[in-house]
């Protein structure tokens, strides 16, 4: 009977530990607004039109539509694509300004779009390094990113590789026809808050002239 007791307070112990009670779950509920929860109040701070029904406090049911409802509300020609900035090295090379467009149901920018803009800065870092010409065609083969902070505002995407690396890809293109390259691409956020890290392996294959 001893260890039969001691069972079943092992089992109600573990259950209370895996399964939130009653009053736990009260409490999560009540955090899902800007009263309670740090995100969505900034969020709120942000963008005030979230705020659908004008009551000062923002929920998470209107943070998730607002970039559903913006992005219908803004034509896609006015969607604003990341700007070049003048430098060269592992400086600032895109800029992407802020937008709701951007937005996610927390109201912090998008995944796929710290992506995207990932791609193009590392493409843009091909192009400044290595010269707009038709003598190769690059296409990325690899991307490993890891997500270190939610990211809101402007975003800076900075970029670079290893010297020896890019000094090699002309004679690799020459004798193979191909090489690999890793692109170190960094996100930063408003007061450089370090967002977003990723490693893009491009694949730059030597283009053969057409013999028509």
């Amino acid at each position: 009977m001893l260890s039969n007791r001691k069972r079943t307070n092992t089992h109600a112990l573990h259950f209370s530990k895996t399964h939130p009670r009653p009053t736990e779950l009260l409490l999560f509920a009540q955090a899902q607004t800007s009263d309670d929860n740090p995100k969505l109040k900034a969020a709120l701070a942000r963008f005030l039109d979230a705020d659908a029904n004008k009551d000062g406090v923002l929920t998470r049911e209107e943070a998730k539509a607002f970039p559903k409802k913006n992005k219908a509300n803004i034509p896609e020609k006015n969607a604003e694509a990341p700007e070049k900035r003048e430098s060269g090295g592992s400086q600032a090379l895109l800029e992407l300004p802020e937008g709701p467009q951007y937005l996610n149901h927390i109201g912090t920018i998008h995944a796929g779009v710290l992506l995207f803009l990932t791609d193009a800065a590392s493409g843009e870092f091909l192009m400044r390094q290595l010269g707009v010409q038709s003598g190769f065609i690059p296409v990325v083969r690899q991307l490993e990113s890891k997500f270190r902070k939610p990211a809101n505002g402007r975003i800076i995407a900075k970029a670079s590789a290893d010297p020896a690396a890019l000094a090699l890809v002309e004679t690799a293109l020459t004798a193979k026809g191909r090489v690999l390259l890793l692109v170190m691409v960094e996100l930063y956020a408003e007061a450089c808050t370090h967002v977003f890290s990723a490693k893009v392996e491009w694949h730059l294959q030597k283009n053969h002239p057409s013999r028509d």
